[in-house]
């Protein structure tokens, strides 16, 4: 009995047993537990940091048209100045395999002229097509 003074005492009186709140029409919205709405923060910081975040995937990007060397070979650039283009064409059509750092590679194919060729540097590359 002595017990239970100095634990009122301490600690005041003994909290009254935990009810159920019941929905009414009145009241708005439902009472969510921390665990809900934790979960329901990190689904929405997963959904926008998803949005933020640049696609990486997708359409591949089309190459600049950059003319014609020797009249008749067609050439295309993607993250190559047209100039610098021109040159590694005409480099490659001169017998150079790897010219100016770009490393060369001839597809045969069926129609026109039988081959074409395409020259790249990391993400670089130039395309060569006699027509």
């Amino acid at each position: 009995m002595g017990d239970e003074k100095v634990f009122r005492r301490e600690f005041g009186q003994a909290d009254p047993p935990i009810q159920c709140r019941t929905m009414r029409s009145s009241d708005s919205q439902p009472q969510r537990s921390p665990v809900v709405v934790r979960a329901l923060a990190c689904i929405g910081a997963v959904a926008v940091s998803a949005l933020a975040v640049p696609a990486t995937t997708g359409a591949v990007p089309r190459p600049t048209l950059c003319g014609h060397v020797q009249g008749t070979v067609a050439i295309a650039a993607h993250q190559v100045a047209c100039p610098r283009a021109r040159g590694v064409a005409e480099d490659y059509l001169h017998g150079h395999k790897n010219p100016d750092g770009f490393r060369c590679r001839r597809y045969n194919v069926d129609v026109a002229a039988g081959w074409w060729a395409k020259c790249t540097r990391h993400t670089a590359y130039v395309q060569i097509t006699p027509e």
